[in-house]
């Protein structure tokens, strides 16, 4: 973002937004830069390089896993990548 840094973004939405899943992708693996990318409001952080498991990983931990279990309306989730 040309202005504003993903805790930034994070942190304004967080204002009016609690329900958005919000995940960061950073290359800071710093446990103090992850800590903070949490206690803005982000629900989780990938780690650059990642792959697609990663990222399915990360997604069926907020939205289910589509394999299983079709019942859950696609429109009605929410995500925000960071």
């Amino acid at each position: 973002m040309p202005r504003m840094d993903g805790v930034a973004a994070t942190s304004l939405i967080r204002r009016f937004n609690h329900s958005t899943v919000i995940v960061g992708m950073t290359s800071h693996v710093h446990p103090a830069a992850v800590m903070a990318y949490y206690a803005a409001g982000m629900n989780d952080v990938l780690t650059k390089p990642f792959g697609k498991e990663g990222l399915r990983t990360v997604l069926a931990r907020h939205f289910g896993d589509p394999s299983r279990s079709r019942s859950r309306s696609r429109s009605r989730c929410r995500l925000t990548l960071i």
